[in-house]
């Protein structure tokens, strides 16, 4: 058997995330995806650019019900209002471009999320899923929470085997 057709590991492995969370705003939306597009547009000659902008809803009622489950709302999120999670993911080829991709992102993610704070419509809550590397996700959750996350972790990772021998993602601080 031969894998000669296939493409090697160092192509298209490069991925850059952004994301915020915002209250719902049709005009401000639509303006999100003209200002992304333009974006875009910059930087459109590097190699392998592959960008999306996703949207995902996060409604009151769903909040409702994971207060009221009895499991529990560890984000704390909202549920007198409605929000909307909106992320970047651009993905390109070479590490010549790195730097430029990685600026551009987090550049990008920070002048949406401060039109949405001059309009009243941010939150600091950063889903940990569609966060980017450089983004804290811990802040927008409630203190009392994160601190029952530690308690979990003493009594049940005693050892640190999910914090330190498990590569990626957000790790709960100490």
């Amino acid at each position: 058997m031969s894998f000669n057709h296939l493409e090697p590991a160092t192509n298209k492995s490069r991925v850059k995330f952004g994301h915020h969370t915002m209250r719902p705003d049709a005009d401000q939306l639509y303006s999100f995806y003209q200002i992304w597009k333009a974006a875009v547009d910059e930087i459109a000659d590097v190699d392998g650019l592959y960008p999306t902008f996703v949207l995902n809803l996060d409604p009151a009622s769903a909040n409702t019900v994971a207060k009221t489950n009895g499991i529990g709302n560890v984000w704390g999120a909202d549920d007198s209002q409605s929000a909307i999670w909106y992320q970047t993911s651009t993905g390109w080829n070479l590490a010549k471009d790195d730097l430029r991709v990685q600026t551009w992102s987090r550049q990008l993610t920070a002048k949406l999320h401060a039109l949405n704070q001059a309009k009243g419509l941010s939150t600091e809550f950063i889903y940990m899923g569609d966060a980017g590397e450089d983004q804290d996700p811990w802040v927008g959750m409630p203190v009392e929470n994160v601190e029952r996350m530690k308690m979990v972790r003493a009594k049940y990772d005693g050892g640190g085997v999910f914090t330190y021998l498990n590569w990626g993602g957000f790790k709960l601080p100490n």
